[in-house]
Order: structure tokens, then sequence, then C-alpha cells
């Protein structure tokens, strides 16, 4: 996972393929991602509110600014640059593949470091312990009691976010489903 250190130790420089291309994609990536998330990239980055809005005006971006965008709104950031169609996910893999490509070599290696370290930790939380009692609850059991004007409200945000993002789709058609079993 990208950290503040890895993103602001990038430069500024341009590494966008398609001006509007970027502008399309910065803006609608900006503008689908909560108010947190946002504070979250422009603190990851080290960059400022005007910043971002230069990459949407202009069509300039850079890897400083890319990554961080890309983590959070879970895209990828060969699709934020405009040098892929798809708008896949984002993954240390991809992000890594993208600083070697574009000569931040130091950073790359620094990131897979991070990121070896990460799966061994959490392959470590991850194991089992043989006394721990497993829960199985049924879909019952586990729903909350929420309101008419809650649920409305849910849908409509998935439905927002199935429109940027796969796996949102993917969520959205599983919870149709299970409101129509009920």
């Amino acid at each position: 996972m990208l950290d503040k250190k890895i993103a602001r130790s990038l430069k500024k420089t341009n590494i966008g393929k398609d001006p509007t291309i970027v502008m399309r994609r910065v803006r609608a990536l900006w503008y689908s991602l909560s108010r947190a998330a946002r504070e979250e990239v422009l603190d990851m980055a080290g960059v400022k509110l005007t910043t971002l809005q230069r990459a949407y005006r202009t069509g300039s971006i850079s890897a400083k600014l890319a990554l961080p965008l890309a983590q959070a709104a879970d895209a990828s950031p060969y699709y934020i640059t405009g040098e892929t169609e798809e708008r896949g996910a984002y993954s240390d893999d991809l992000a890594i593949q993208m600083l070697k490509t574009h000569g931040y070599g130091k950073e790359a290696s620094s990131l897979a470091k991070k990121k070896g370290w990460e799966t061994r930790h959490a392959a470590a939380e991850a194991a089992p312990a043989d006394d721990a009692p497993e829960f199985a609850l049924s879909f019952e059991e586990k729903a909350p009691e929420i309101a008419f004007d809650d649920c409305v409200a849910l849908l409509r945000s998935m439905t927002l976010r199935a429109e940027f993002n796969p796996r949102s789709a993917e969520a959205l058609q599983q919870i149709k489903k299970l409101l129509l079993e009920m």
C-alpha cells in the first residue's frame, strides 16, 4: 500500500499521455470520492487542492498525484494517465510497475519491500487459531434494522459507485439478489 513517504518523494513532472482523457478521468474519479478520501489523497501526495484542480483543467498529472488518487478511487494508475482504456483496479503491483516505467526505480523498490513486509505480516495475522470459535450466522441474524429511506440512500450511492468501480457493480448485484430473496 502506497504511503505518504513514498508518494511525497515523487516528482511533480507530467506523466499523462492524453490531456483530454486525463482531464475527464481525474475529474470523474475526484468527484466520485468522499470528502475524507479527497483529503486523504491531498494529504498523502502533499499537494494542495489547486494542484489537483490544475490536473483536471489542463490534463497534466504527476505520479505524485496519480498514484494516491488511483489508490483512493481503486482505479488503475494507467487508466488515470490515459495509458489504458480499462479502469481496472488499483494494486501495489501496478503502482510498482508504473513507478519503474516512469523512472522511479528507488521508490518502486521501497514500495516492493513494504508490500513484501505487509503480505507476510497479513498472512501471520490471518492464520486462524485452533481454539478460536467459529461463528456461522445466517443473513437474518446479521442484518440490522435499517429504515426504508436509509436503504434507498444506500442503494443510490452503490449505484453511483458501480458506474466507476467493477467491484462495486458486483456488490450491487449481490445486494439486489439478497433484497429480491427477502
